[in-house]
């Protein structure tokens, strides 16, 4: 759990210094920079991922998991995310399980509520 913390800690403070010095985007992606957007839907990324996570070790119970599942598809209907997220996931950063989740449970229910 500690580990975690920290990498969790870690993430949150390296797209921090991307976000206050894009350029140095190009250190994990060879891009010349991230743009704002870019970084900041990459870090409510990773809070989803890590809450996916902490619900498959049953850290989160049914009804918490309900409410980040809601404010996740929430996200995904009304925001720039879905968008963020058809760019990002091409690079298999995060989870397979993680990434099977957000197109099976999150977009793909967005989508057929249109």
């Amino acid at each position: 759990m500690y580990f975690l913390a920290v990498l969790l800690a870690l993430n949150h403070l390296s797209l921090r210094n991307i976000h206050s010095s894009p350029e140095l985007a190009r250190v994990i992606n060879n891009v010349q920079s991230l743009s704002p957007d870019r970084v900041y839907a990459l870090d409510v990324l990773n809070v989803f991922s890590h809450a996916q996570d902490t619900h498959e070790r049953k850290v989160l119970n049914e009804n918490e998991w309900f409410g980040w599942v809601q404010w996740m598809r929430a996200c995904f209907r009304l925001g720039t995310i879905k968008e963020h997220w058809k760019q990002i996931h091409q690079n298999q950063w995060y989870d397979p399980t993680f990434e099977d989740f957000i197109n099976k449970q999150v977009i793909a229910y967005v989508e057929r509520e249109k």
